[in-house]
């Protein structure tokens, strides 16, 4: 574990937006480092930037993801909005977060406030 939280071991990548990635193999739980960007959009690999937690991920994926020639577009395209995360920004870890379970509090609340 890594950071002084409970995070497996990370692998720095080469990536214009993602510093590292690490996988817990037990918890099926997916951990991606994005590059902190200063409000010029330069990258530092020496800030630390926001942690993604992706829970239920296949290790097949992991696989995918770390063979990947562009591993942003992986994430994009395979990753982002298909599995439940939670967010570690500098104000700790936010969540959980899943759109989808978002969209469908938001319609029953809109159910109910037809009735």
């Amino acid at each position: 574990m890594a950071k002084g939280f409970d995070t497996p071991l990370m692998t720095e990548v080469r990536s214009s937006n993602i510093k590292a990635i690490g996988y817990d193999e037990a918890k099926q739980e997916l951990f991606i480092e994005f590059l902190h960007k200063d409000s010029f959009g330069h990258a530092s690999r020496f800030i630390e930037g926001d942690l993604y937690r992706y829970y239920k991920v296949p290790k097949a994926i992991y696989e995918r993801l770390m063979a990947a020639a562009s591993k942003g577009t992986y994430i994009w395209e395979s990753i982002r909005g298909r599995y439940r995360y939670r967010l570690k920004g500098r104000a700790g870890w936010r969540g959980p977060s899943n759109r989808v379970e978002e969209r469908a509090r938001n319609i029953q609340k809109t159910k109910k406030k037809k009735r």
